[in-house]
């Protein structure tokens, strides 16, 4: 036949699942913690990437415009 766990080994072993449960969701928490710190920060340096792609497009567009005036002005002193 086969014995029966007494009360007490089954409680014990319910404690130590608890205790484990317990552990798991303080790690949880914590790597949570730490993925919404790195998400914030991602999206801070996808933003500054952003900027500085406009603000490059628009130098690009001033340096171009600077470029082509400078072009004309020595095709007209050429001649």
């Amino acid at each position: 036949m086969s014995s029966k766990p007494s009360l007490e080994t089954i409680f014990r072993a319910i404690g130590k699942l608890e205790g484990k449960v317990d552990g798991i969701n303080a790690r949880l928490d914590k790597t949570n913690g730490a993925l919404s710190k790195h998400d914030d920060r991602i999206n801070t340096l996808e933003d500054s990437v952003s900027n500085m792609k406009g603000k490059s497009v628009i130098l690009g567009g001033i340096a171009g415009f600077v470029i082509s005036i400078i072009a004309i002005a020595i095709g007209f002193f050429r001649k």
